[in-house]
Formats: C-alpha cells, sequence, structure tokens
C-alpha cells in the first residue's frame, strides 16, 4: 500500500467496507469494494465501486482493506478512569467497584487529578480514531464541581477534533428534594443529558416521574443505567419505556447495562422489547465491564456473560449500541478506550456472527444516532473524512491482531496513532 498523502485531495482504491457504516451500502450483508474521493477540504467527494472510475491524482491503493468512519463511544466513565492503580475493586464485585470508586472519589479528586486522566482518556481514544464520545461524570452532592469544570475545560479544548457529551449520574434517589433541582441546572447549562441511575424497588415510579419532571423542565435528555444486575426481578427497563410513552416525552432517552433482561422469561422478554420499541429508546450495552463485575463469586467459575440481549433488542427493532464503559478502574481494570476492542469481545461474547452483517454500526452509525449525531460515524458523501483504515482485509484479520497498524484519517489526514504513555500518570498513583 502506498503512503497516505500529507495533504488531500487523493482516493482511496479497493477499500473494504462493511455493512452497517454507509449508504452506500445498503442492501448488501457482507463487506464490499468500494473506491472513496476525498476532495481538498478533506470532505468524502464521491464513492464508487472498486474500479469503476478513473481520477487524475494520487490514488492509494488498500487491496480491501477494511475501512471504518470514525468511532462513537457512546458510554463512558472517563472521570473515574485510570484509577486502578490507587483504588482497585478488592472483590471483583459491582459493591466493591462502587465502595472503591466512592472512596476515592472523597479524597483524590481534585480538579488536576480528574482533568489529567480525563484528557489521557480522551487522548487515546482519539489515536484509535474515536470521534465522538458520551461520558457519565459522577455527579453526587460531595465531588460533582472538579469534575464538571474539567469536563467544559477539555469540550473546549477538544472543540473540532473530539465530540464530547456529558451525562449528570448520579442515584436517581437523589434527585429528590433541592439537590434534583440543582444537578438538572447544572446538566442544562453544560447542555448535558440528565443521567439517573435506577435500582428497582417500590419507590421506582415516583423516582422516575421526577426525572422526567426535570428533563422536561429544562429541555434535557435523558441516559439510565438501568437493571445491572443478575435479578430478574429486576425490571427498570420496561419501567422506563412505560412511563416515558404514559407522559409523552419528547426527548430522547437511553438506557444502559440493561443486564436482568437476560435472566427473564420469553414472554417478559417479548413484551419489555415491544414498549422500548415503541418508546424509541436506544440500548447500550458495556460488554467489557458487564462480563468482569457479573456473576461473580470467589472461587467459582460464571453461569452467564452479563451482557444484555442484545441479538433479540435489535431483531425487535430497538437502535443497540456497543460501548466501552469503564476503562482501568475499579469497575473494569483493563481495556483502553478503543472501540474495536470493544467490538471483538462483544461479537465473541454475543455471538454476533453468522453472519456479522451490519453489528458495526453499533460502533460507529447506530451509537451517533443513538447519541443525536446525524453527521457523525457514518461514511457518506458530504461528511467529513474521518476513517479508520485497517490492515486487515476480513474480519479474522482485523480483530486477530486488535487492529494493529491501523490508520486514522480526520478530514483525510492521517494523525499520530501513538498512545499515551502510561507513565504520564504515576504520580496520581
Amino acid at each position: 500500500m502506498e503512503a497516505i498523502p500529507i495533504h488531500p485531495p487523493f482516493r482511496l482504491a479497493d477499500a473494504g467496507l462493511p455493512p452497517g457504516v454507509s449508504p452506500f451500502h445498503q442492501g448488501q450483508t457482507v463487506p464490499i469494494r468500494v473506491d472513496i474521493d476525498i476532495d481538498s477540504a478533506g470532505l468524502i467527494a464521491a464513492i464508487h465501486d472498486a474500479g469503476t472510475t478513473r481520477i487524475p491524482g494520487p490514488v492509494v491503493h488498500l487491496g480491501g482493506r477494511m475501512v471504518l468512519p470514525g468511532l462513537v463511544d457512546a458510554h463512558a466513565h472517563i472521570d473515574k478512569s485510570h484509577t486502578w492503580g490507587r483504588a482497585p475493586n478488592p472483590d471483583g464485585t459491582l459493591r466493591g467497584a462502587r465502595d472503591a470508586a466512592k472512596a476515592d472519589r472523597l479524597v483524590q479528586w481534585s480538579f488536576d487529578d480528574v482533568h489529567r486522566r480525563m484528557d489521557f482518556a480522551i487522548r487515546t481514544a482519539y489515536t484509535h480514531g474515536t470521534v465522538a464520545l458520551r461520558t457519565h461524570i459522577d455527579s453526587q452532592e460531595d465531588r460533582a464541581q472538579p469534575s464538571w469544570a474539567a469536563l467544559a475545560r477539555l469540550r473546549r479544548d477538544w472543540q473540532g477534533r473530539m465530540i464530547i457529551q456529558g451525562v449528570t449520574t448520579l442515584g436517581i434517589h437523589k434527585l429528590s428534594g433541592p439537590w434534583g433541582e440543582t444537578i438538572a441546572d447544572l446538566a442544562a447549562d453544560h447542555g448535558a443529558i440528565l443521567g439517573p441511575v435506577v435500582y428497582d424497588g417500590p419507590a421506582l415510579d415516583d423516582e422516575l416521574d421526577r426525572a422526567f419532571d426535570l428533563a422536561e423542565t429544562r429541555g434535557l435528555d435523558l441516559d439510565f443505567h438501568v437493571d445491572e444486575t443478575a435479578d430478574p426481578g429486576a425490571d427498570g427497563l420496561t419501567k422506563i419505556a412505560d412511563a416515558m410513552l404514559r407522559r409523552g416525552f419528547k426527548g430522547k432517552v437511553t438506557c444502559d447495562h440493561a443486564c436482568s433482561l437476560a435472566q427473564r422469561d420469553g414472554p417478559q422478554v417479548a413484551r419489555t422489547i415491544r414498549r422500548v420499541k415503541e418508546a424509541g429508546i436506544g440500548v447500550v450495552s458495556l460488554p467489557m465491564t458487564n462480563i468482569y463485575l457479573m456473576d461473580r463469586g470467589r472461587g467459582r467459575t460464571p453461569r452467564w456473560r452479563g451482557i444484555t440481549l442484545v441479538q433479540e433488542l435489535k431483531a425487535g427493532g430497538v437502535k443497540v449500541a456497543l460501548a466501552g464503559d469503564n476503562v482501568r478502574d475499579a469497575f473494569h481494570p483493563y481495556g483502553d478506550h478503543d472501540m474495536l476492542d470493544v467490538f471483538r469481545d462483544a461479537l465473541r461474547l454475543g455471538h454476533l456472527d453468522m453472519p456479522i452483517g451490519d453489528w458495526p454500526g453499533a460502533i460507529c452509525a447506530v451509537a451517533a444516532d443513538i447519541l443525536g449525531l446525524k453527521d457523525t460515524g457514518r461514511i457518506d458523501v458530504g461528511l467529513s473524512a474521518d476513517l479508520v483504515i485497517f490492515q486487515g482485509r476480513d474480519y479474522s484479520e482485523v480483530l486477530a491482531r486488535h487492529g494493529l497498524g491501523r490508520i486514522v484519517l480526520r478530514r483525510g489526514q492521517a494523525i499520530d496513532t501513538t498512545p499515551p504513555d502510561y507513565r504520564e500518570l504515576d504520580d496520581l498513583h
């Protein structure tokens, strides 16, 4: 393959384009070969079947190498990221993770600490090809301000390079009283999303109404953590859909995790999926964190994979995204803010093959739709040439080597794909 020219225009010839990432691929179920023309402004000027046209000027022959659009991480927690070294999970459980993160947040999370770790996370995601990221920010009454101040600065610093959305995340019961008003106002002031964490219980219906009231009066979207448990009785996902439909809520609603759906019986699952589809709720699965946390017990092998029913939700017409969630913190000590890593794990854990079909859209175009980003995470004429070019020509080659040697283009120009060095954070541990 020839070197990518320093500046466009040029053609990427014989690129492998998988389903789910481009309108050019409508009706196809397997990757196809295309030529992609990039103009001098770094926009996609044309897409053709490979080899059907000729152009003057530079041509980069990809030889079938797979190409994805800029990647979209629909659910992250970069305020917690890279804290494992000082706040590890003592037992690998969700409770252990929450306790460790709370203790660390109360003592360590100054503006400088949070800003440096979040910036490190964004720089890492950028080198891997991420163009948009939604991060949940712990927004409890004790420590909300340093993180939100850091996020505001980072959004300014990264404007034009990374779309960064923020979510005010806290237990749904904490929205009662004055702090609910305060945190909803903070979300409105930051152009953010209100993010209740839902716990099953007798007060849940009233708590959901409170969350929807706060969002409606301020024109906010909602992004719920819900049913992150193996308890088959936990059914917050259905209750959120029912509340949204009952109220006629006009904003966008996203639901994350929904692990317990995989523990429920057929009729219950069918009703939930029908209601979620009717409400227009997008569901985000977090395979890496949930495989780590769910069904964990000392000295025993887990009996289930922890992820929600992604295949059934998608088959039922629900928009389903895959996202990275936690990286190197008490909830998940691994990961590198790399959406290809997420896709590889989800593919294997959820058996999203035979065929893979349009599942790549779950880390780009569909994820962007859930985040309300219509011109992001897709390859189409007139859009920015934000592309990720892999050495591999098919899924087996790409995923076997974790996308090693990828080329990342932003507006048609190759960027440095060297991730930041972990040693930058040594003094924070």
